[in-house]
């Protein structure tokens, strides 16, 4: 089963947006994420430790144990964050006429409500398809920092019911990555999640799709090849040491890619 996992927090690339809003197209790149049936570790939420198993961790008060990070299948997950620039895309496909239905937007992500950090401006006159845009230069390739489950769900939805323009391979820093293209669709309510049923959850076996706690926490600390904690790092950009709160934190970064994708 093939998945292409994209998430707020991990998804999207680079935009490119055309004036009209019928014509908007994100490109994004994903890498693979292999050696599936991996095992899961055991983690205690706020704990600085991991365990084989959840029968090796203490018990008493607090959070119990959970295992996490298994994953059965082969899947690729966005390389970068999903950006500002690509959010007004979608908003502006998915809401040509600003009346916002789905509650997409809220007025505090203004740069005018919140100077300092607010990165997308509403304008209730401009023209179909260009109500929303991005409120300074400088924010269109940063990551969006507005969503929830609901927006990223409906955003998947405009990927998923989309058209692919182009696929292609191709290397970055020695990782085999898929780019592609996609022509985004205004058809946010049914699609890879069905948002009339209030626990919606996937509905096909393959496609673009919001990564699992699994899916997320395997690409980022899984090591195929064994090393850190029972395979798992500590940090997405190094093994760390278990323990030790965050004495190796600032360890150097790693110039060689990650063992998992």
């Amino acid at each position: 089963m093939a998945l292409a996992s994209l998430a707020l927090a991990a998804a999207i690339a680079v935009l490119v947006a055309p004036a009209g809003a019928s014509a908007a197209t994100v490109t994004f790149s994903t890498v693979d994420v292999s050696a599936p049936g991996n095992p899961s570790v055991g983690i205690v939420p706020f704990s600085d430790a991991i365990y084989q198993s959840c029968s090796d961790a203490p018990s008493g008060k607090g959070p119990a144990c959970q295992m996490v990070g298994g994953v059965d299948y082969r899947y690729g997950i966005g390389r970068l964050e999903t950006t500002v620039a690509q959010w007004v895309a979608f908003l502006n496909v998915a809401d040509p006429t600003g009346s916002d239905p789905h509650r997409l937007y809220d007025s505090s992500e203004s740069g005018t409500a919140w100077p300092k950090f607010g990165q997308i401006n509403e304008s209730p006159s401009a023209s179909k398809g260009r109500h929303y845009s991005v409120a300074y230069p400088q924010w269109a390739d940063k990551p969006y920092g507005f969503a929830n489950f609901l927006r990223a769900a409906r955003y998947i939805n405009s990927l998923d019911n989309g058209r692919v323009v182009s696929k292609r391979a191709g290397v970055v820093r020695g990782i085999p990555i898929l780019t592609y293209k996609v022509k985004l669709s205004s058809q946010t309510e049914r699609g890879m999640y069905d948002m009339a049923n209030p626990k919606t959850v996937r509905t096909g076996k393959s496609g673009f799709v919001l990564p699992s706690q699994d899916e997320w926490i395997k690409a980022a600390y899984y090591d195929r090849t064994g090393g850190g904690t029972f395979s798992y790092w500590k940090y997405p950009t190094n093994p760390g040491v278990f323990g030790d709160n965050t004495a190796t934190a600032r360890a150097r970064r790693r110039s060689t890619p990650r063992p998992a994708t």
